[in-house]
């Protein structure tokens, strides 16, 4: 368990995190460099001590000393420089990479493959290590001791991938005796998320992973009971890191004084297919208001200061990176830039400089507003088990549907936090009126009866398609839930299109007109992707949404229906007790993901409307690409705002919004409040009437931030 951790962890901060390579340590000018992180506002400071790359004159063997140091204690000097300039210096260990003389004189440190061999990290003379081998679980010991006998810590930092499995099956020593003796059964022979056996090894590894964190904690514990512990992980934005790696972050927070989560890889090349990916433009807010949901300390969110991979020299535009990172701030994330190529003085490419100052500038301003929570009454709940079900799937069929819902959202400027299905007690549960359960394919009988209890008791509920068809131990006769939304499962389900080769177009007919449809006044089909889940609605249910008959594409003048509306339910509603609650047939969000089809956006908006009785605290007037997050901080409620009108990825220029409205609920017999525009210090006249208090903000930028003072 983590302990209480010291004065400057519980505010937010402003970070930087330095990838010192050995070539920077020659001429490292880290006077120059800790006066521009004090002129920026930078408040905390991670950077490369040891393990691979190790920035001081260490006397343990094992370590590699960079050979550029030259017997300068860089590490020494980044430390001192920074506490003079009243920043916290945060050194990291590496301790995923395995160093070719510890391997030579422990080869049982190693992460192996099937053949037996080291398993290479991605360059050079460096191998996995193994989190149950001796480097992770014993040397780690004689590393912070002797950082602990040199240096005043203001934190340990395990860095890199010194957590999880740098392999997907470890064949080392430690793993093939470990893994048949705690479970009788053998390693599994290949990655396959079809066999019990590697889900079973996936979870053994995660346990294991979990208990290396606790292990390494317990170090700095007794050696350095002043500093804190911080790691280093990724959420659900990245699965194939989280599954790979068999890292549960949400366990991991548990355990560390404060989590560091990275949203680095904004765009991925992969030569071999001669193919790039984006990644989603609203990580950072996803893993913001995910984070700060599953702990209460401050979250250090990492986004990467470069074009990202491979190339590490070329700088995001300005535009972008002020974007990316305002995300962070608005949704109560502690930003930190990982910045490689040496300090900012002797960069490549310094065009984002001016962003990272800008907005931490900004923060630091404007501190105390900075000291708040989310005052959102609506989320969407993560499964970390539902994940793990889909496996390899787990990007294109959960990921992707989770965020379409976040999308819609977002488009809808409904302020929104994200729980996981680990948190849903009835304290929680108690500060929303809506709840999203998208792709929750496994939910465990506690969780499913206090989501009963919970709409029973006013909630407004949204499932989808798979909802609770899956326990921890596998396929539930009844699925959770089915009673609640008024429902019965009558089948597996099946292409929303049909069968057959033949490209068929399918859509969902409204069949009756209704409230939780109100955007969709003027349509009578909604567009059908991906499958559909047969189902049953029950006497005290309304089905305002049903399949209608598919039919083919080509040719043209033959694309029509020939049968009848099969008339399956897409959206069945009910109305149990106090609460309401959305059962949807399909995975309605990644449909919204894949074809970004506003009405099916807007659909999403319409059932959480409904759902929450029309009882959301704010009201945006703006284009659907303003984002916010209503904070709610000593002073009032803050709205943040993002603008994600900079245009295609990446953002080069701001387009600017105007009279971007704003409302906020006004109490019975409230007092106008004072609304100020942080950026320009300007009062902004508040409109009072139909219970809301209403500004206009006359322009907006990249970010800003509206607070409404005295407003609970």
């Amino acid at each position: 368990m983590s302990q209480m951790p010291p004065d400057w962890l519980r505010q937010r901060g402003r970070g930087i995190h330095m990838t010192i390579r050995d070539v920077d340590c020659a001429d490292f000018d880290v006077e120059a460099m800790m006066r521009t992180y004090a002129r920026w506002g930078v408040t905390f400071f991670s950077f490369f001590a040891a393990g691979y790359v190790t920035t001081y004159p260490t006397a343990l063997p094992l370590q590699r000393m960079s050979p550029w140091l030259g017997g300068r204690d860089l590490a020494g000097d980044i430390i001192a420089e920074a506490h003079r300039h009243g920043i916290r210096a945060v050194p990291m260990i590496d301790l995923g990479q395995l160093p070719e003389p510890a391997l030579a004189a422990h080869p049982e440190w190693a992460a192996r493959n099937a053949r037996g061999e080291a398993v290479r990290a991605s360059a050079g003379a460096l191998y996995r290590a193994c989190p149950l081998g001796g480097y992770i679980r014993d040397y780690t010991r004689e590393m912070v001791a002797e950082l602990a006998g040199r240096y005043p810590l203001d934190g340990v930092k395990f860095g890199g991938g010194s957590y999880g499995f740098g392999t997907p099956i470890c064949h080392c020593p430690a793993c093939s005796a470990a893994y048949p003796r705690e479970t009788g059964r053998p390693l599994p022979a290949a990655v396959d998320w079809s066999d019990a056996n590697w889900c079973a090894y996936h979870r053994w590894k995660g346990q294991k992973t979990a208990e290396t964190v606790r292990h390494l904690v317990g170090i700095v514990r007794e050696l350095a009971p002043q500093a804190p512990v911080v790691g280093n992980a990724v959420c659900f934005g990245d699965p194939g890191w989280t599954l790979n790696s068999s890292l549960d972050i949400e366990e991991l927070a548990e355990i560390e004084d404060i989590v560091q989560v990275e949203v680095q890889s904004r765009f991925r090349y992969a030569p071999a297919q001669d193919a790039g990916t984006w990644q989603y433009l609203r990580w950072p807010s996803e893993t913001a208001r995910y984070m700060t949901t599953v702990s209460d300390r401050p979250i250090w969110t990492v986004a990467s200061y470069f074009l990202a991979w491979p190339w590490r020299r070329s700088a995001v535009p300005a535009a972008e990176q002020l974007v990316y990172l305002a995300q962070i701030a608005a949704n109560g994330g502690s930003p930190m830039v990982n910045l490689s190529g040496g300090p900012p003085g002797v960069h490549e490419d310094a065009r984002g400089f001016a962003a990272v100052q800008s907005l931490y500038g900004f923060m630091a301003r404007h501190a105390p507003i900075y000291e708040d929570r989310s005052a959102a009454n609506v989320a969407i709940v993560y499964s970390q088990r539902s994940l793990e079900h889909f496996g390899d799937r787990a990007m294109g069929q959960y990921v992707n549907n989770l965020r379409g819902y976040e999308l819609a959202l977002d488009e809808a400027h409904i302020p929104f936090d994200i729980l996981s299905c680990r948190t849903l007690t009835p304290e929680r549960l108690a500060r929303y009126r809506v709840l999203i359960l998208p792709g929750a394919m496994v939910l465990a009988d506690d969780e499913a009866q206090a989501l009963t209890r919970w709409v029973e008791q006013g909630g407004g509920l949204i499932v989808d398609e798979a909802c609770g068809i899956r326990d921890e131990e596998g396929i539930r006769p009844v699925p959770a839930l089915e009673a609640l939304l008024g429902i019965r499962r009558a089948g597996l389900p099946f292409a929303a299109a049909g069968e057959g080769d033949e490209l068929r177009q399918a859509y969902a007919r409204i069949v009756q007109r209704h409230p939780a449809l109100s955007s969709a006044a003027d349509l009578t089909l909604l567009p059908l992707l991906g499958d559909l889940a047969p189902v049953e609605a029950l006497a005290d249910t309304l089905v305002p949404l049903r399949r209608a008959a598919p039919f083919a594409v080509f040719p043209e003048g033959w694309a029509y229906p020939t049968v009848e509306d099969p008339g399956e339910p897409v959206v069945v509603l009910r109305e149990p007790a106090a609460g309401r609650t959305a059962f949807l047939a399909t995975s309605l969000g990644r449909s919204f993901q894949m074809a970004h089809y506003p009405p099916l956006g807007e659909l999403v908006a319409d059932l959480v409307r409904w759902a929450g009785c029309d009882s959301l605290p704010l009201r945006v007037s703006a284009p659907p690409t303003l984002q916010v997050s209503l904070r709610r901080c000593s002073q009032g409620l803050a709205v943040h705002c993002v603008n994600l009108t900079g245009g295609e990825r990446y953002m080069r220029e701001i387009v600017p919004l105007h009279k971007v409205r704003l409302a906020v609920p006004a109490a019975a017999g409230a007092a106008v409040p004072r609304a100020t525009q942080l950026a320009t210090g300007a009062a902004l006249p508040v409109a009072q009437g139909d219970g809301w208090f209403e500004v206009t903000l006359p322009e907006l930028g990249a970010y800003d931030v509206v607070l409404f003072e005295g407003c609970a």
